[in-house]
């Protein structure tokens, strides 16, 4: 479920395969939340990556936030990765900004967020719009047995509030009195004995998919600094 969450809010969407029995190629299944024939309009692409010498990280984030306030969407945090987040721990340009004591842009204090693996790196204020920022160093174990960042190292995204919400499909299956039964629930389970062979196990189902509350509310941006 984190990972299909990390997924819909950097593609705006997600892409899952369905597997049957013993199908070793399975069945691709898209659910996008845009119009895939045009423009996904949660993507922004910076100017110039952060790090390199024409890099504007301010700019860049206050017109990301400016995007989401365009369409009448509240912007509240700033999410990156850890490359990302050790950029702006490091920024001498924002070092300099945060040590001027005519002009008030925020704080950075970093610490560990209430969620594993997340850590809050501070507030800033992006041309009047204040992002709380957390840095999330989560990794994800794929299909093949390589491990990922769940959310990419080099990239950012700024999201409205309370912008995702999780919906749960129901599931059918054949109960001890031999019928099938139908539950809508988040966790299905189902306890099997084997009488011949001796044995027991308990199957825990769900059917998660991860929707966006509005249009677009989250904008992200891939590869924001070098890798």
């Amino acid at each position: 479920e984190e990972w299909m969450a990390a997924q819909t809010m950097i593609n705006n969407g997600c892409s899952a395969i369905s597997y049957i029995d013993n199908d070793s190629a399975g069945e691709a299944w898209d659910v996008f939340f845009y119009d895939t024939s045009g423009s996904n309009p949660a993507i922004f692409t910076v100017s110039a990556k952060w790090d390199s010498p024409d890099g504007d990280f301010m700019s860049d984030v206050e017109a990301m936030a400016g995007d989401l306030l365009d369409r009448g969407l509240p912007a509240a945090d700033l999410v990156v990765g850890t490359a990302a987040g050790q950029f702006i721990q490091s920024d001498e340009k924002l070092a300099k900004l945060l040590d001027n004591r005519r002009m008030e842009y925020g704080q950075l204090a970093p610490r560990l967020a209430a969620y594993p693996g997340t850590a809050w790196l501070g507030r800033l204020n992006f041309g009047g719009v204040d992002l709380d920022i957390f840095a999330n160093r989560e990794t994800v174990v794929d299909e093949k047995g390589v491990t990922k960042r769940l959310f990419p190292a080099t990239s950012a995204m700024v999201t409205a509030p309370g912008c995702g919400h999780t919906m749960y499909a129901r599931i059918s299956q054949i109960e001890d009195d031999g019928e099938y039964h139908t539950f809508a629930m988040k966790r299905i389970p189902k306890f099997i004995v084997d009488k011949d062979k001796d044995t027991r196990k308990l199957r825990l189902g769900s059917r998660p998919l991860m929707a966006p509350h509005q249009k677009a509310p989250w904008i992200y941006a891939a590869e924001v600094v070098s890798g």
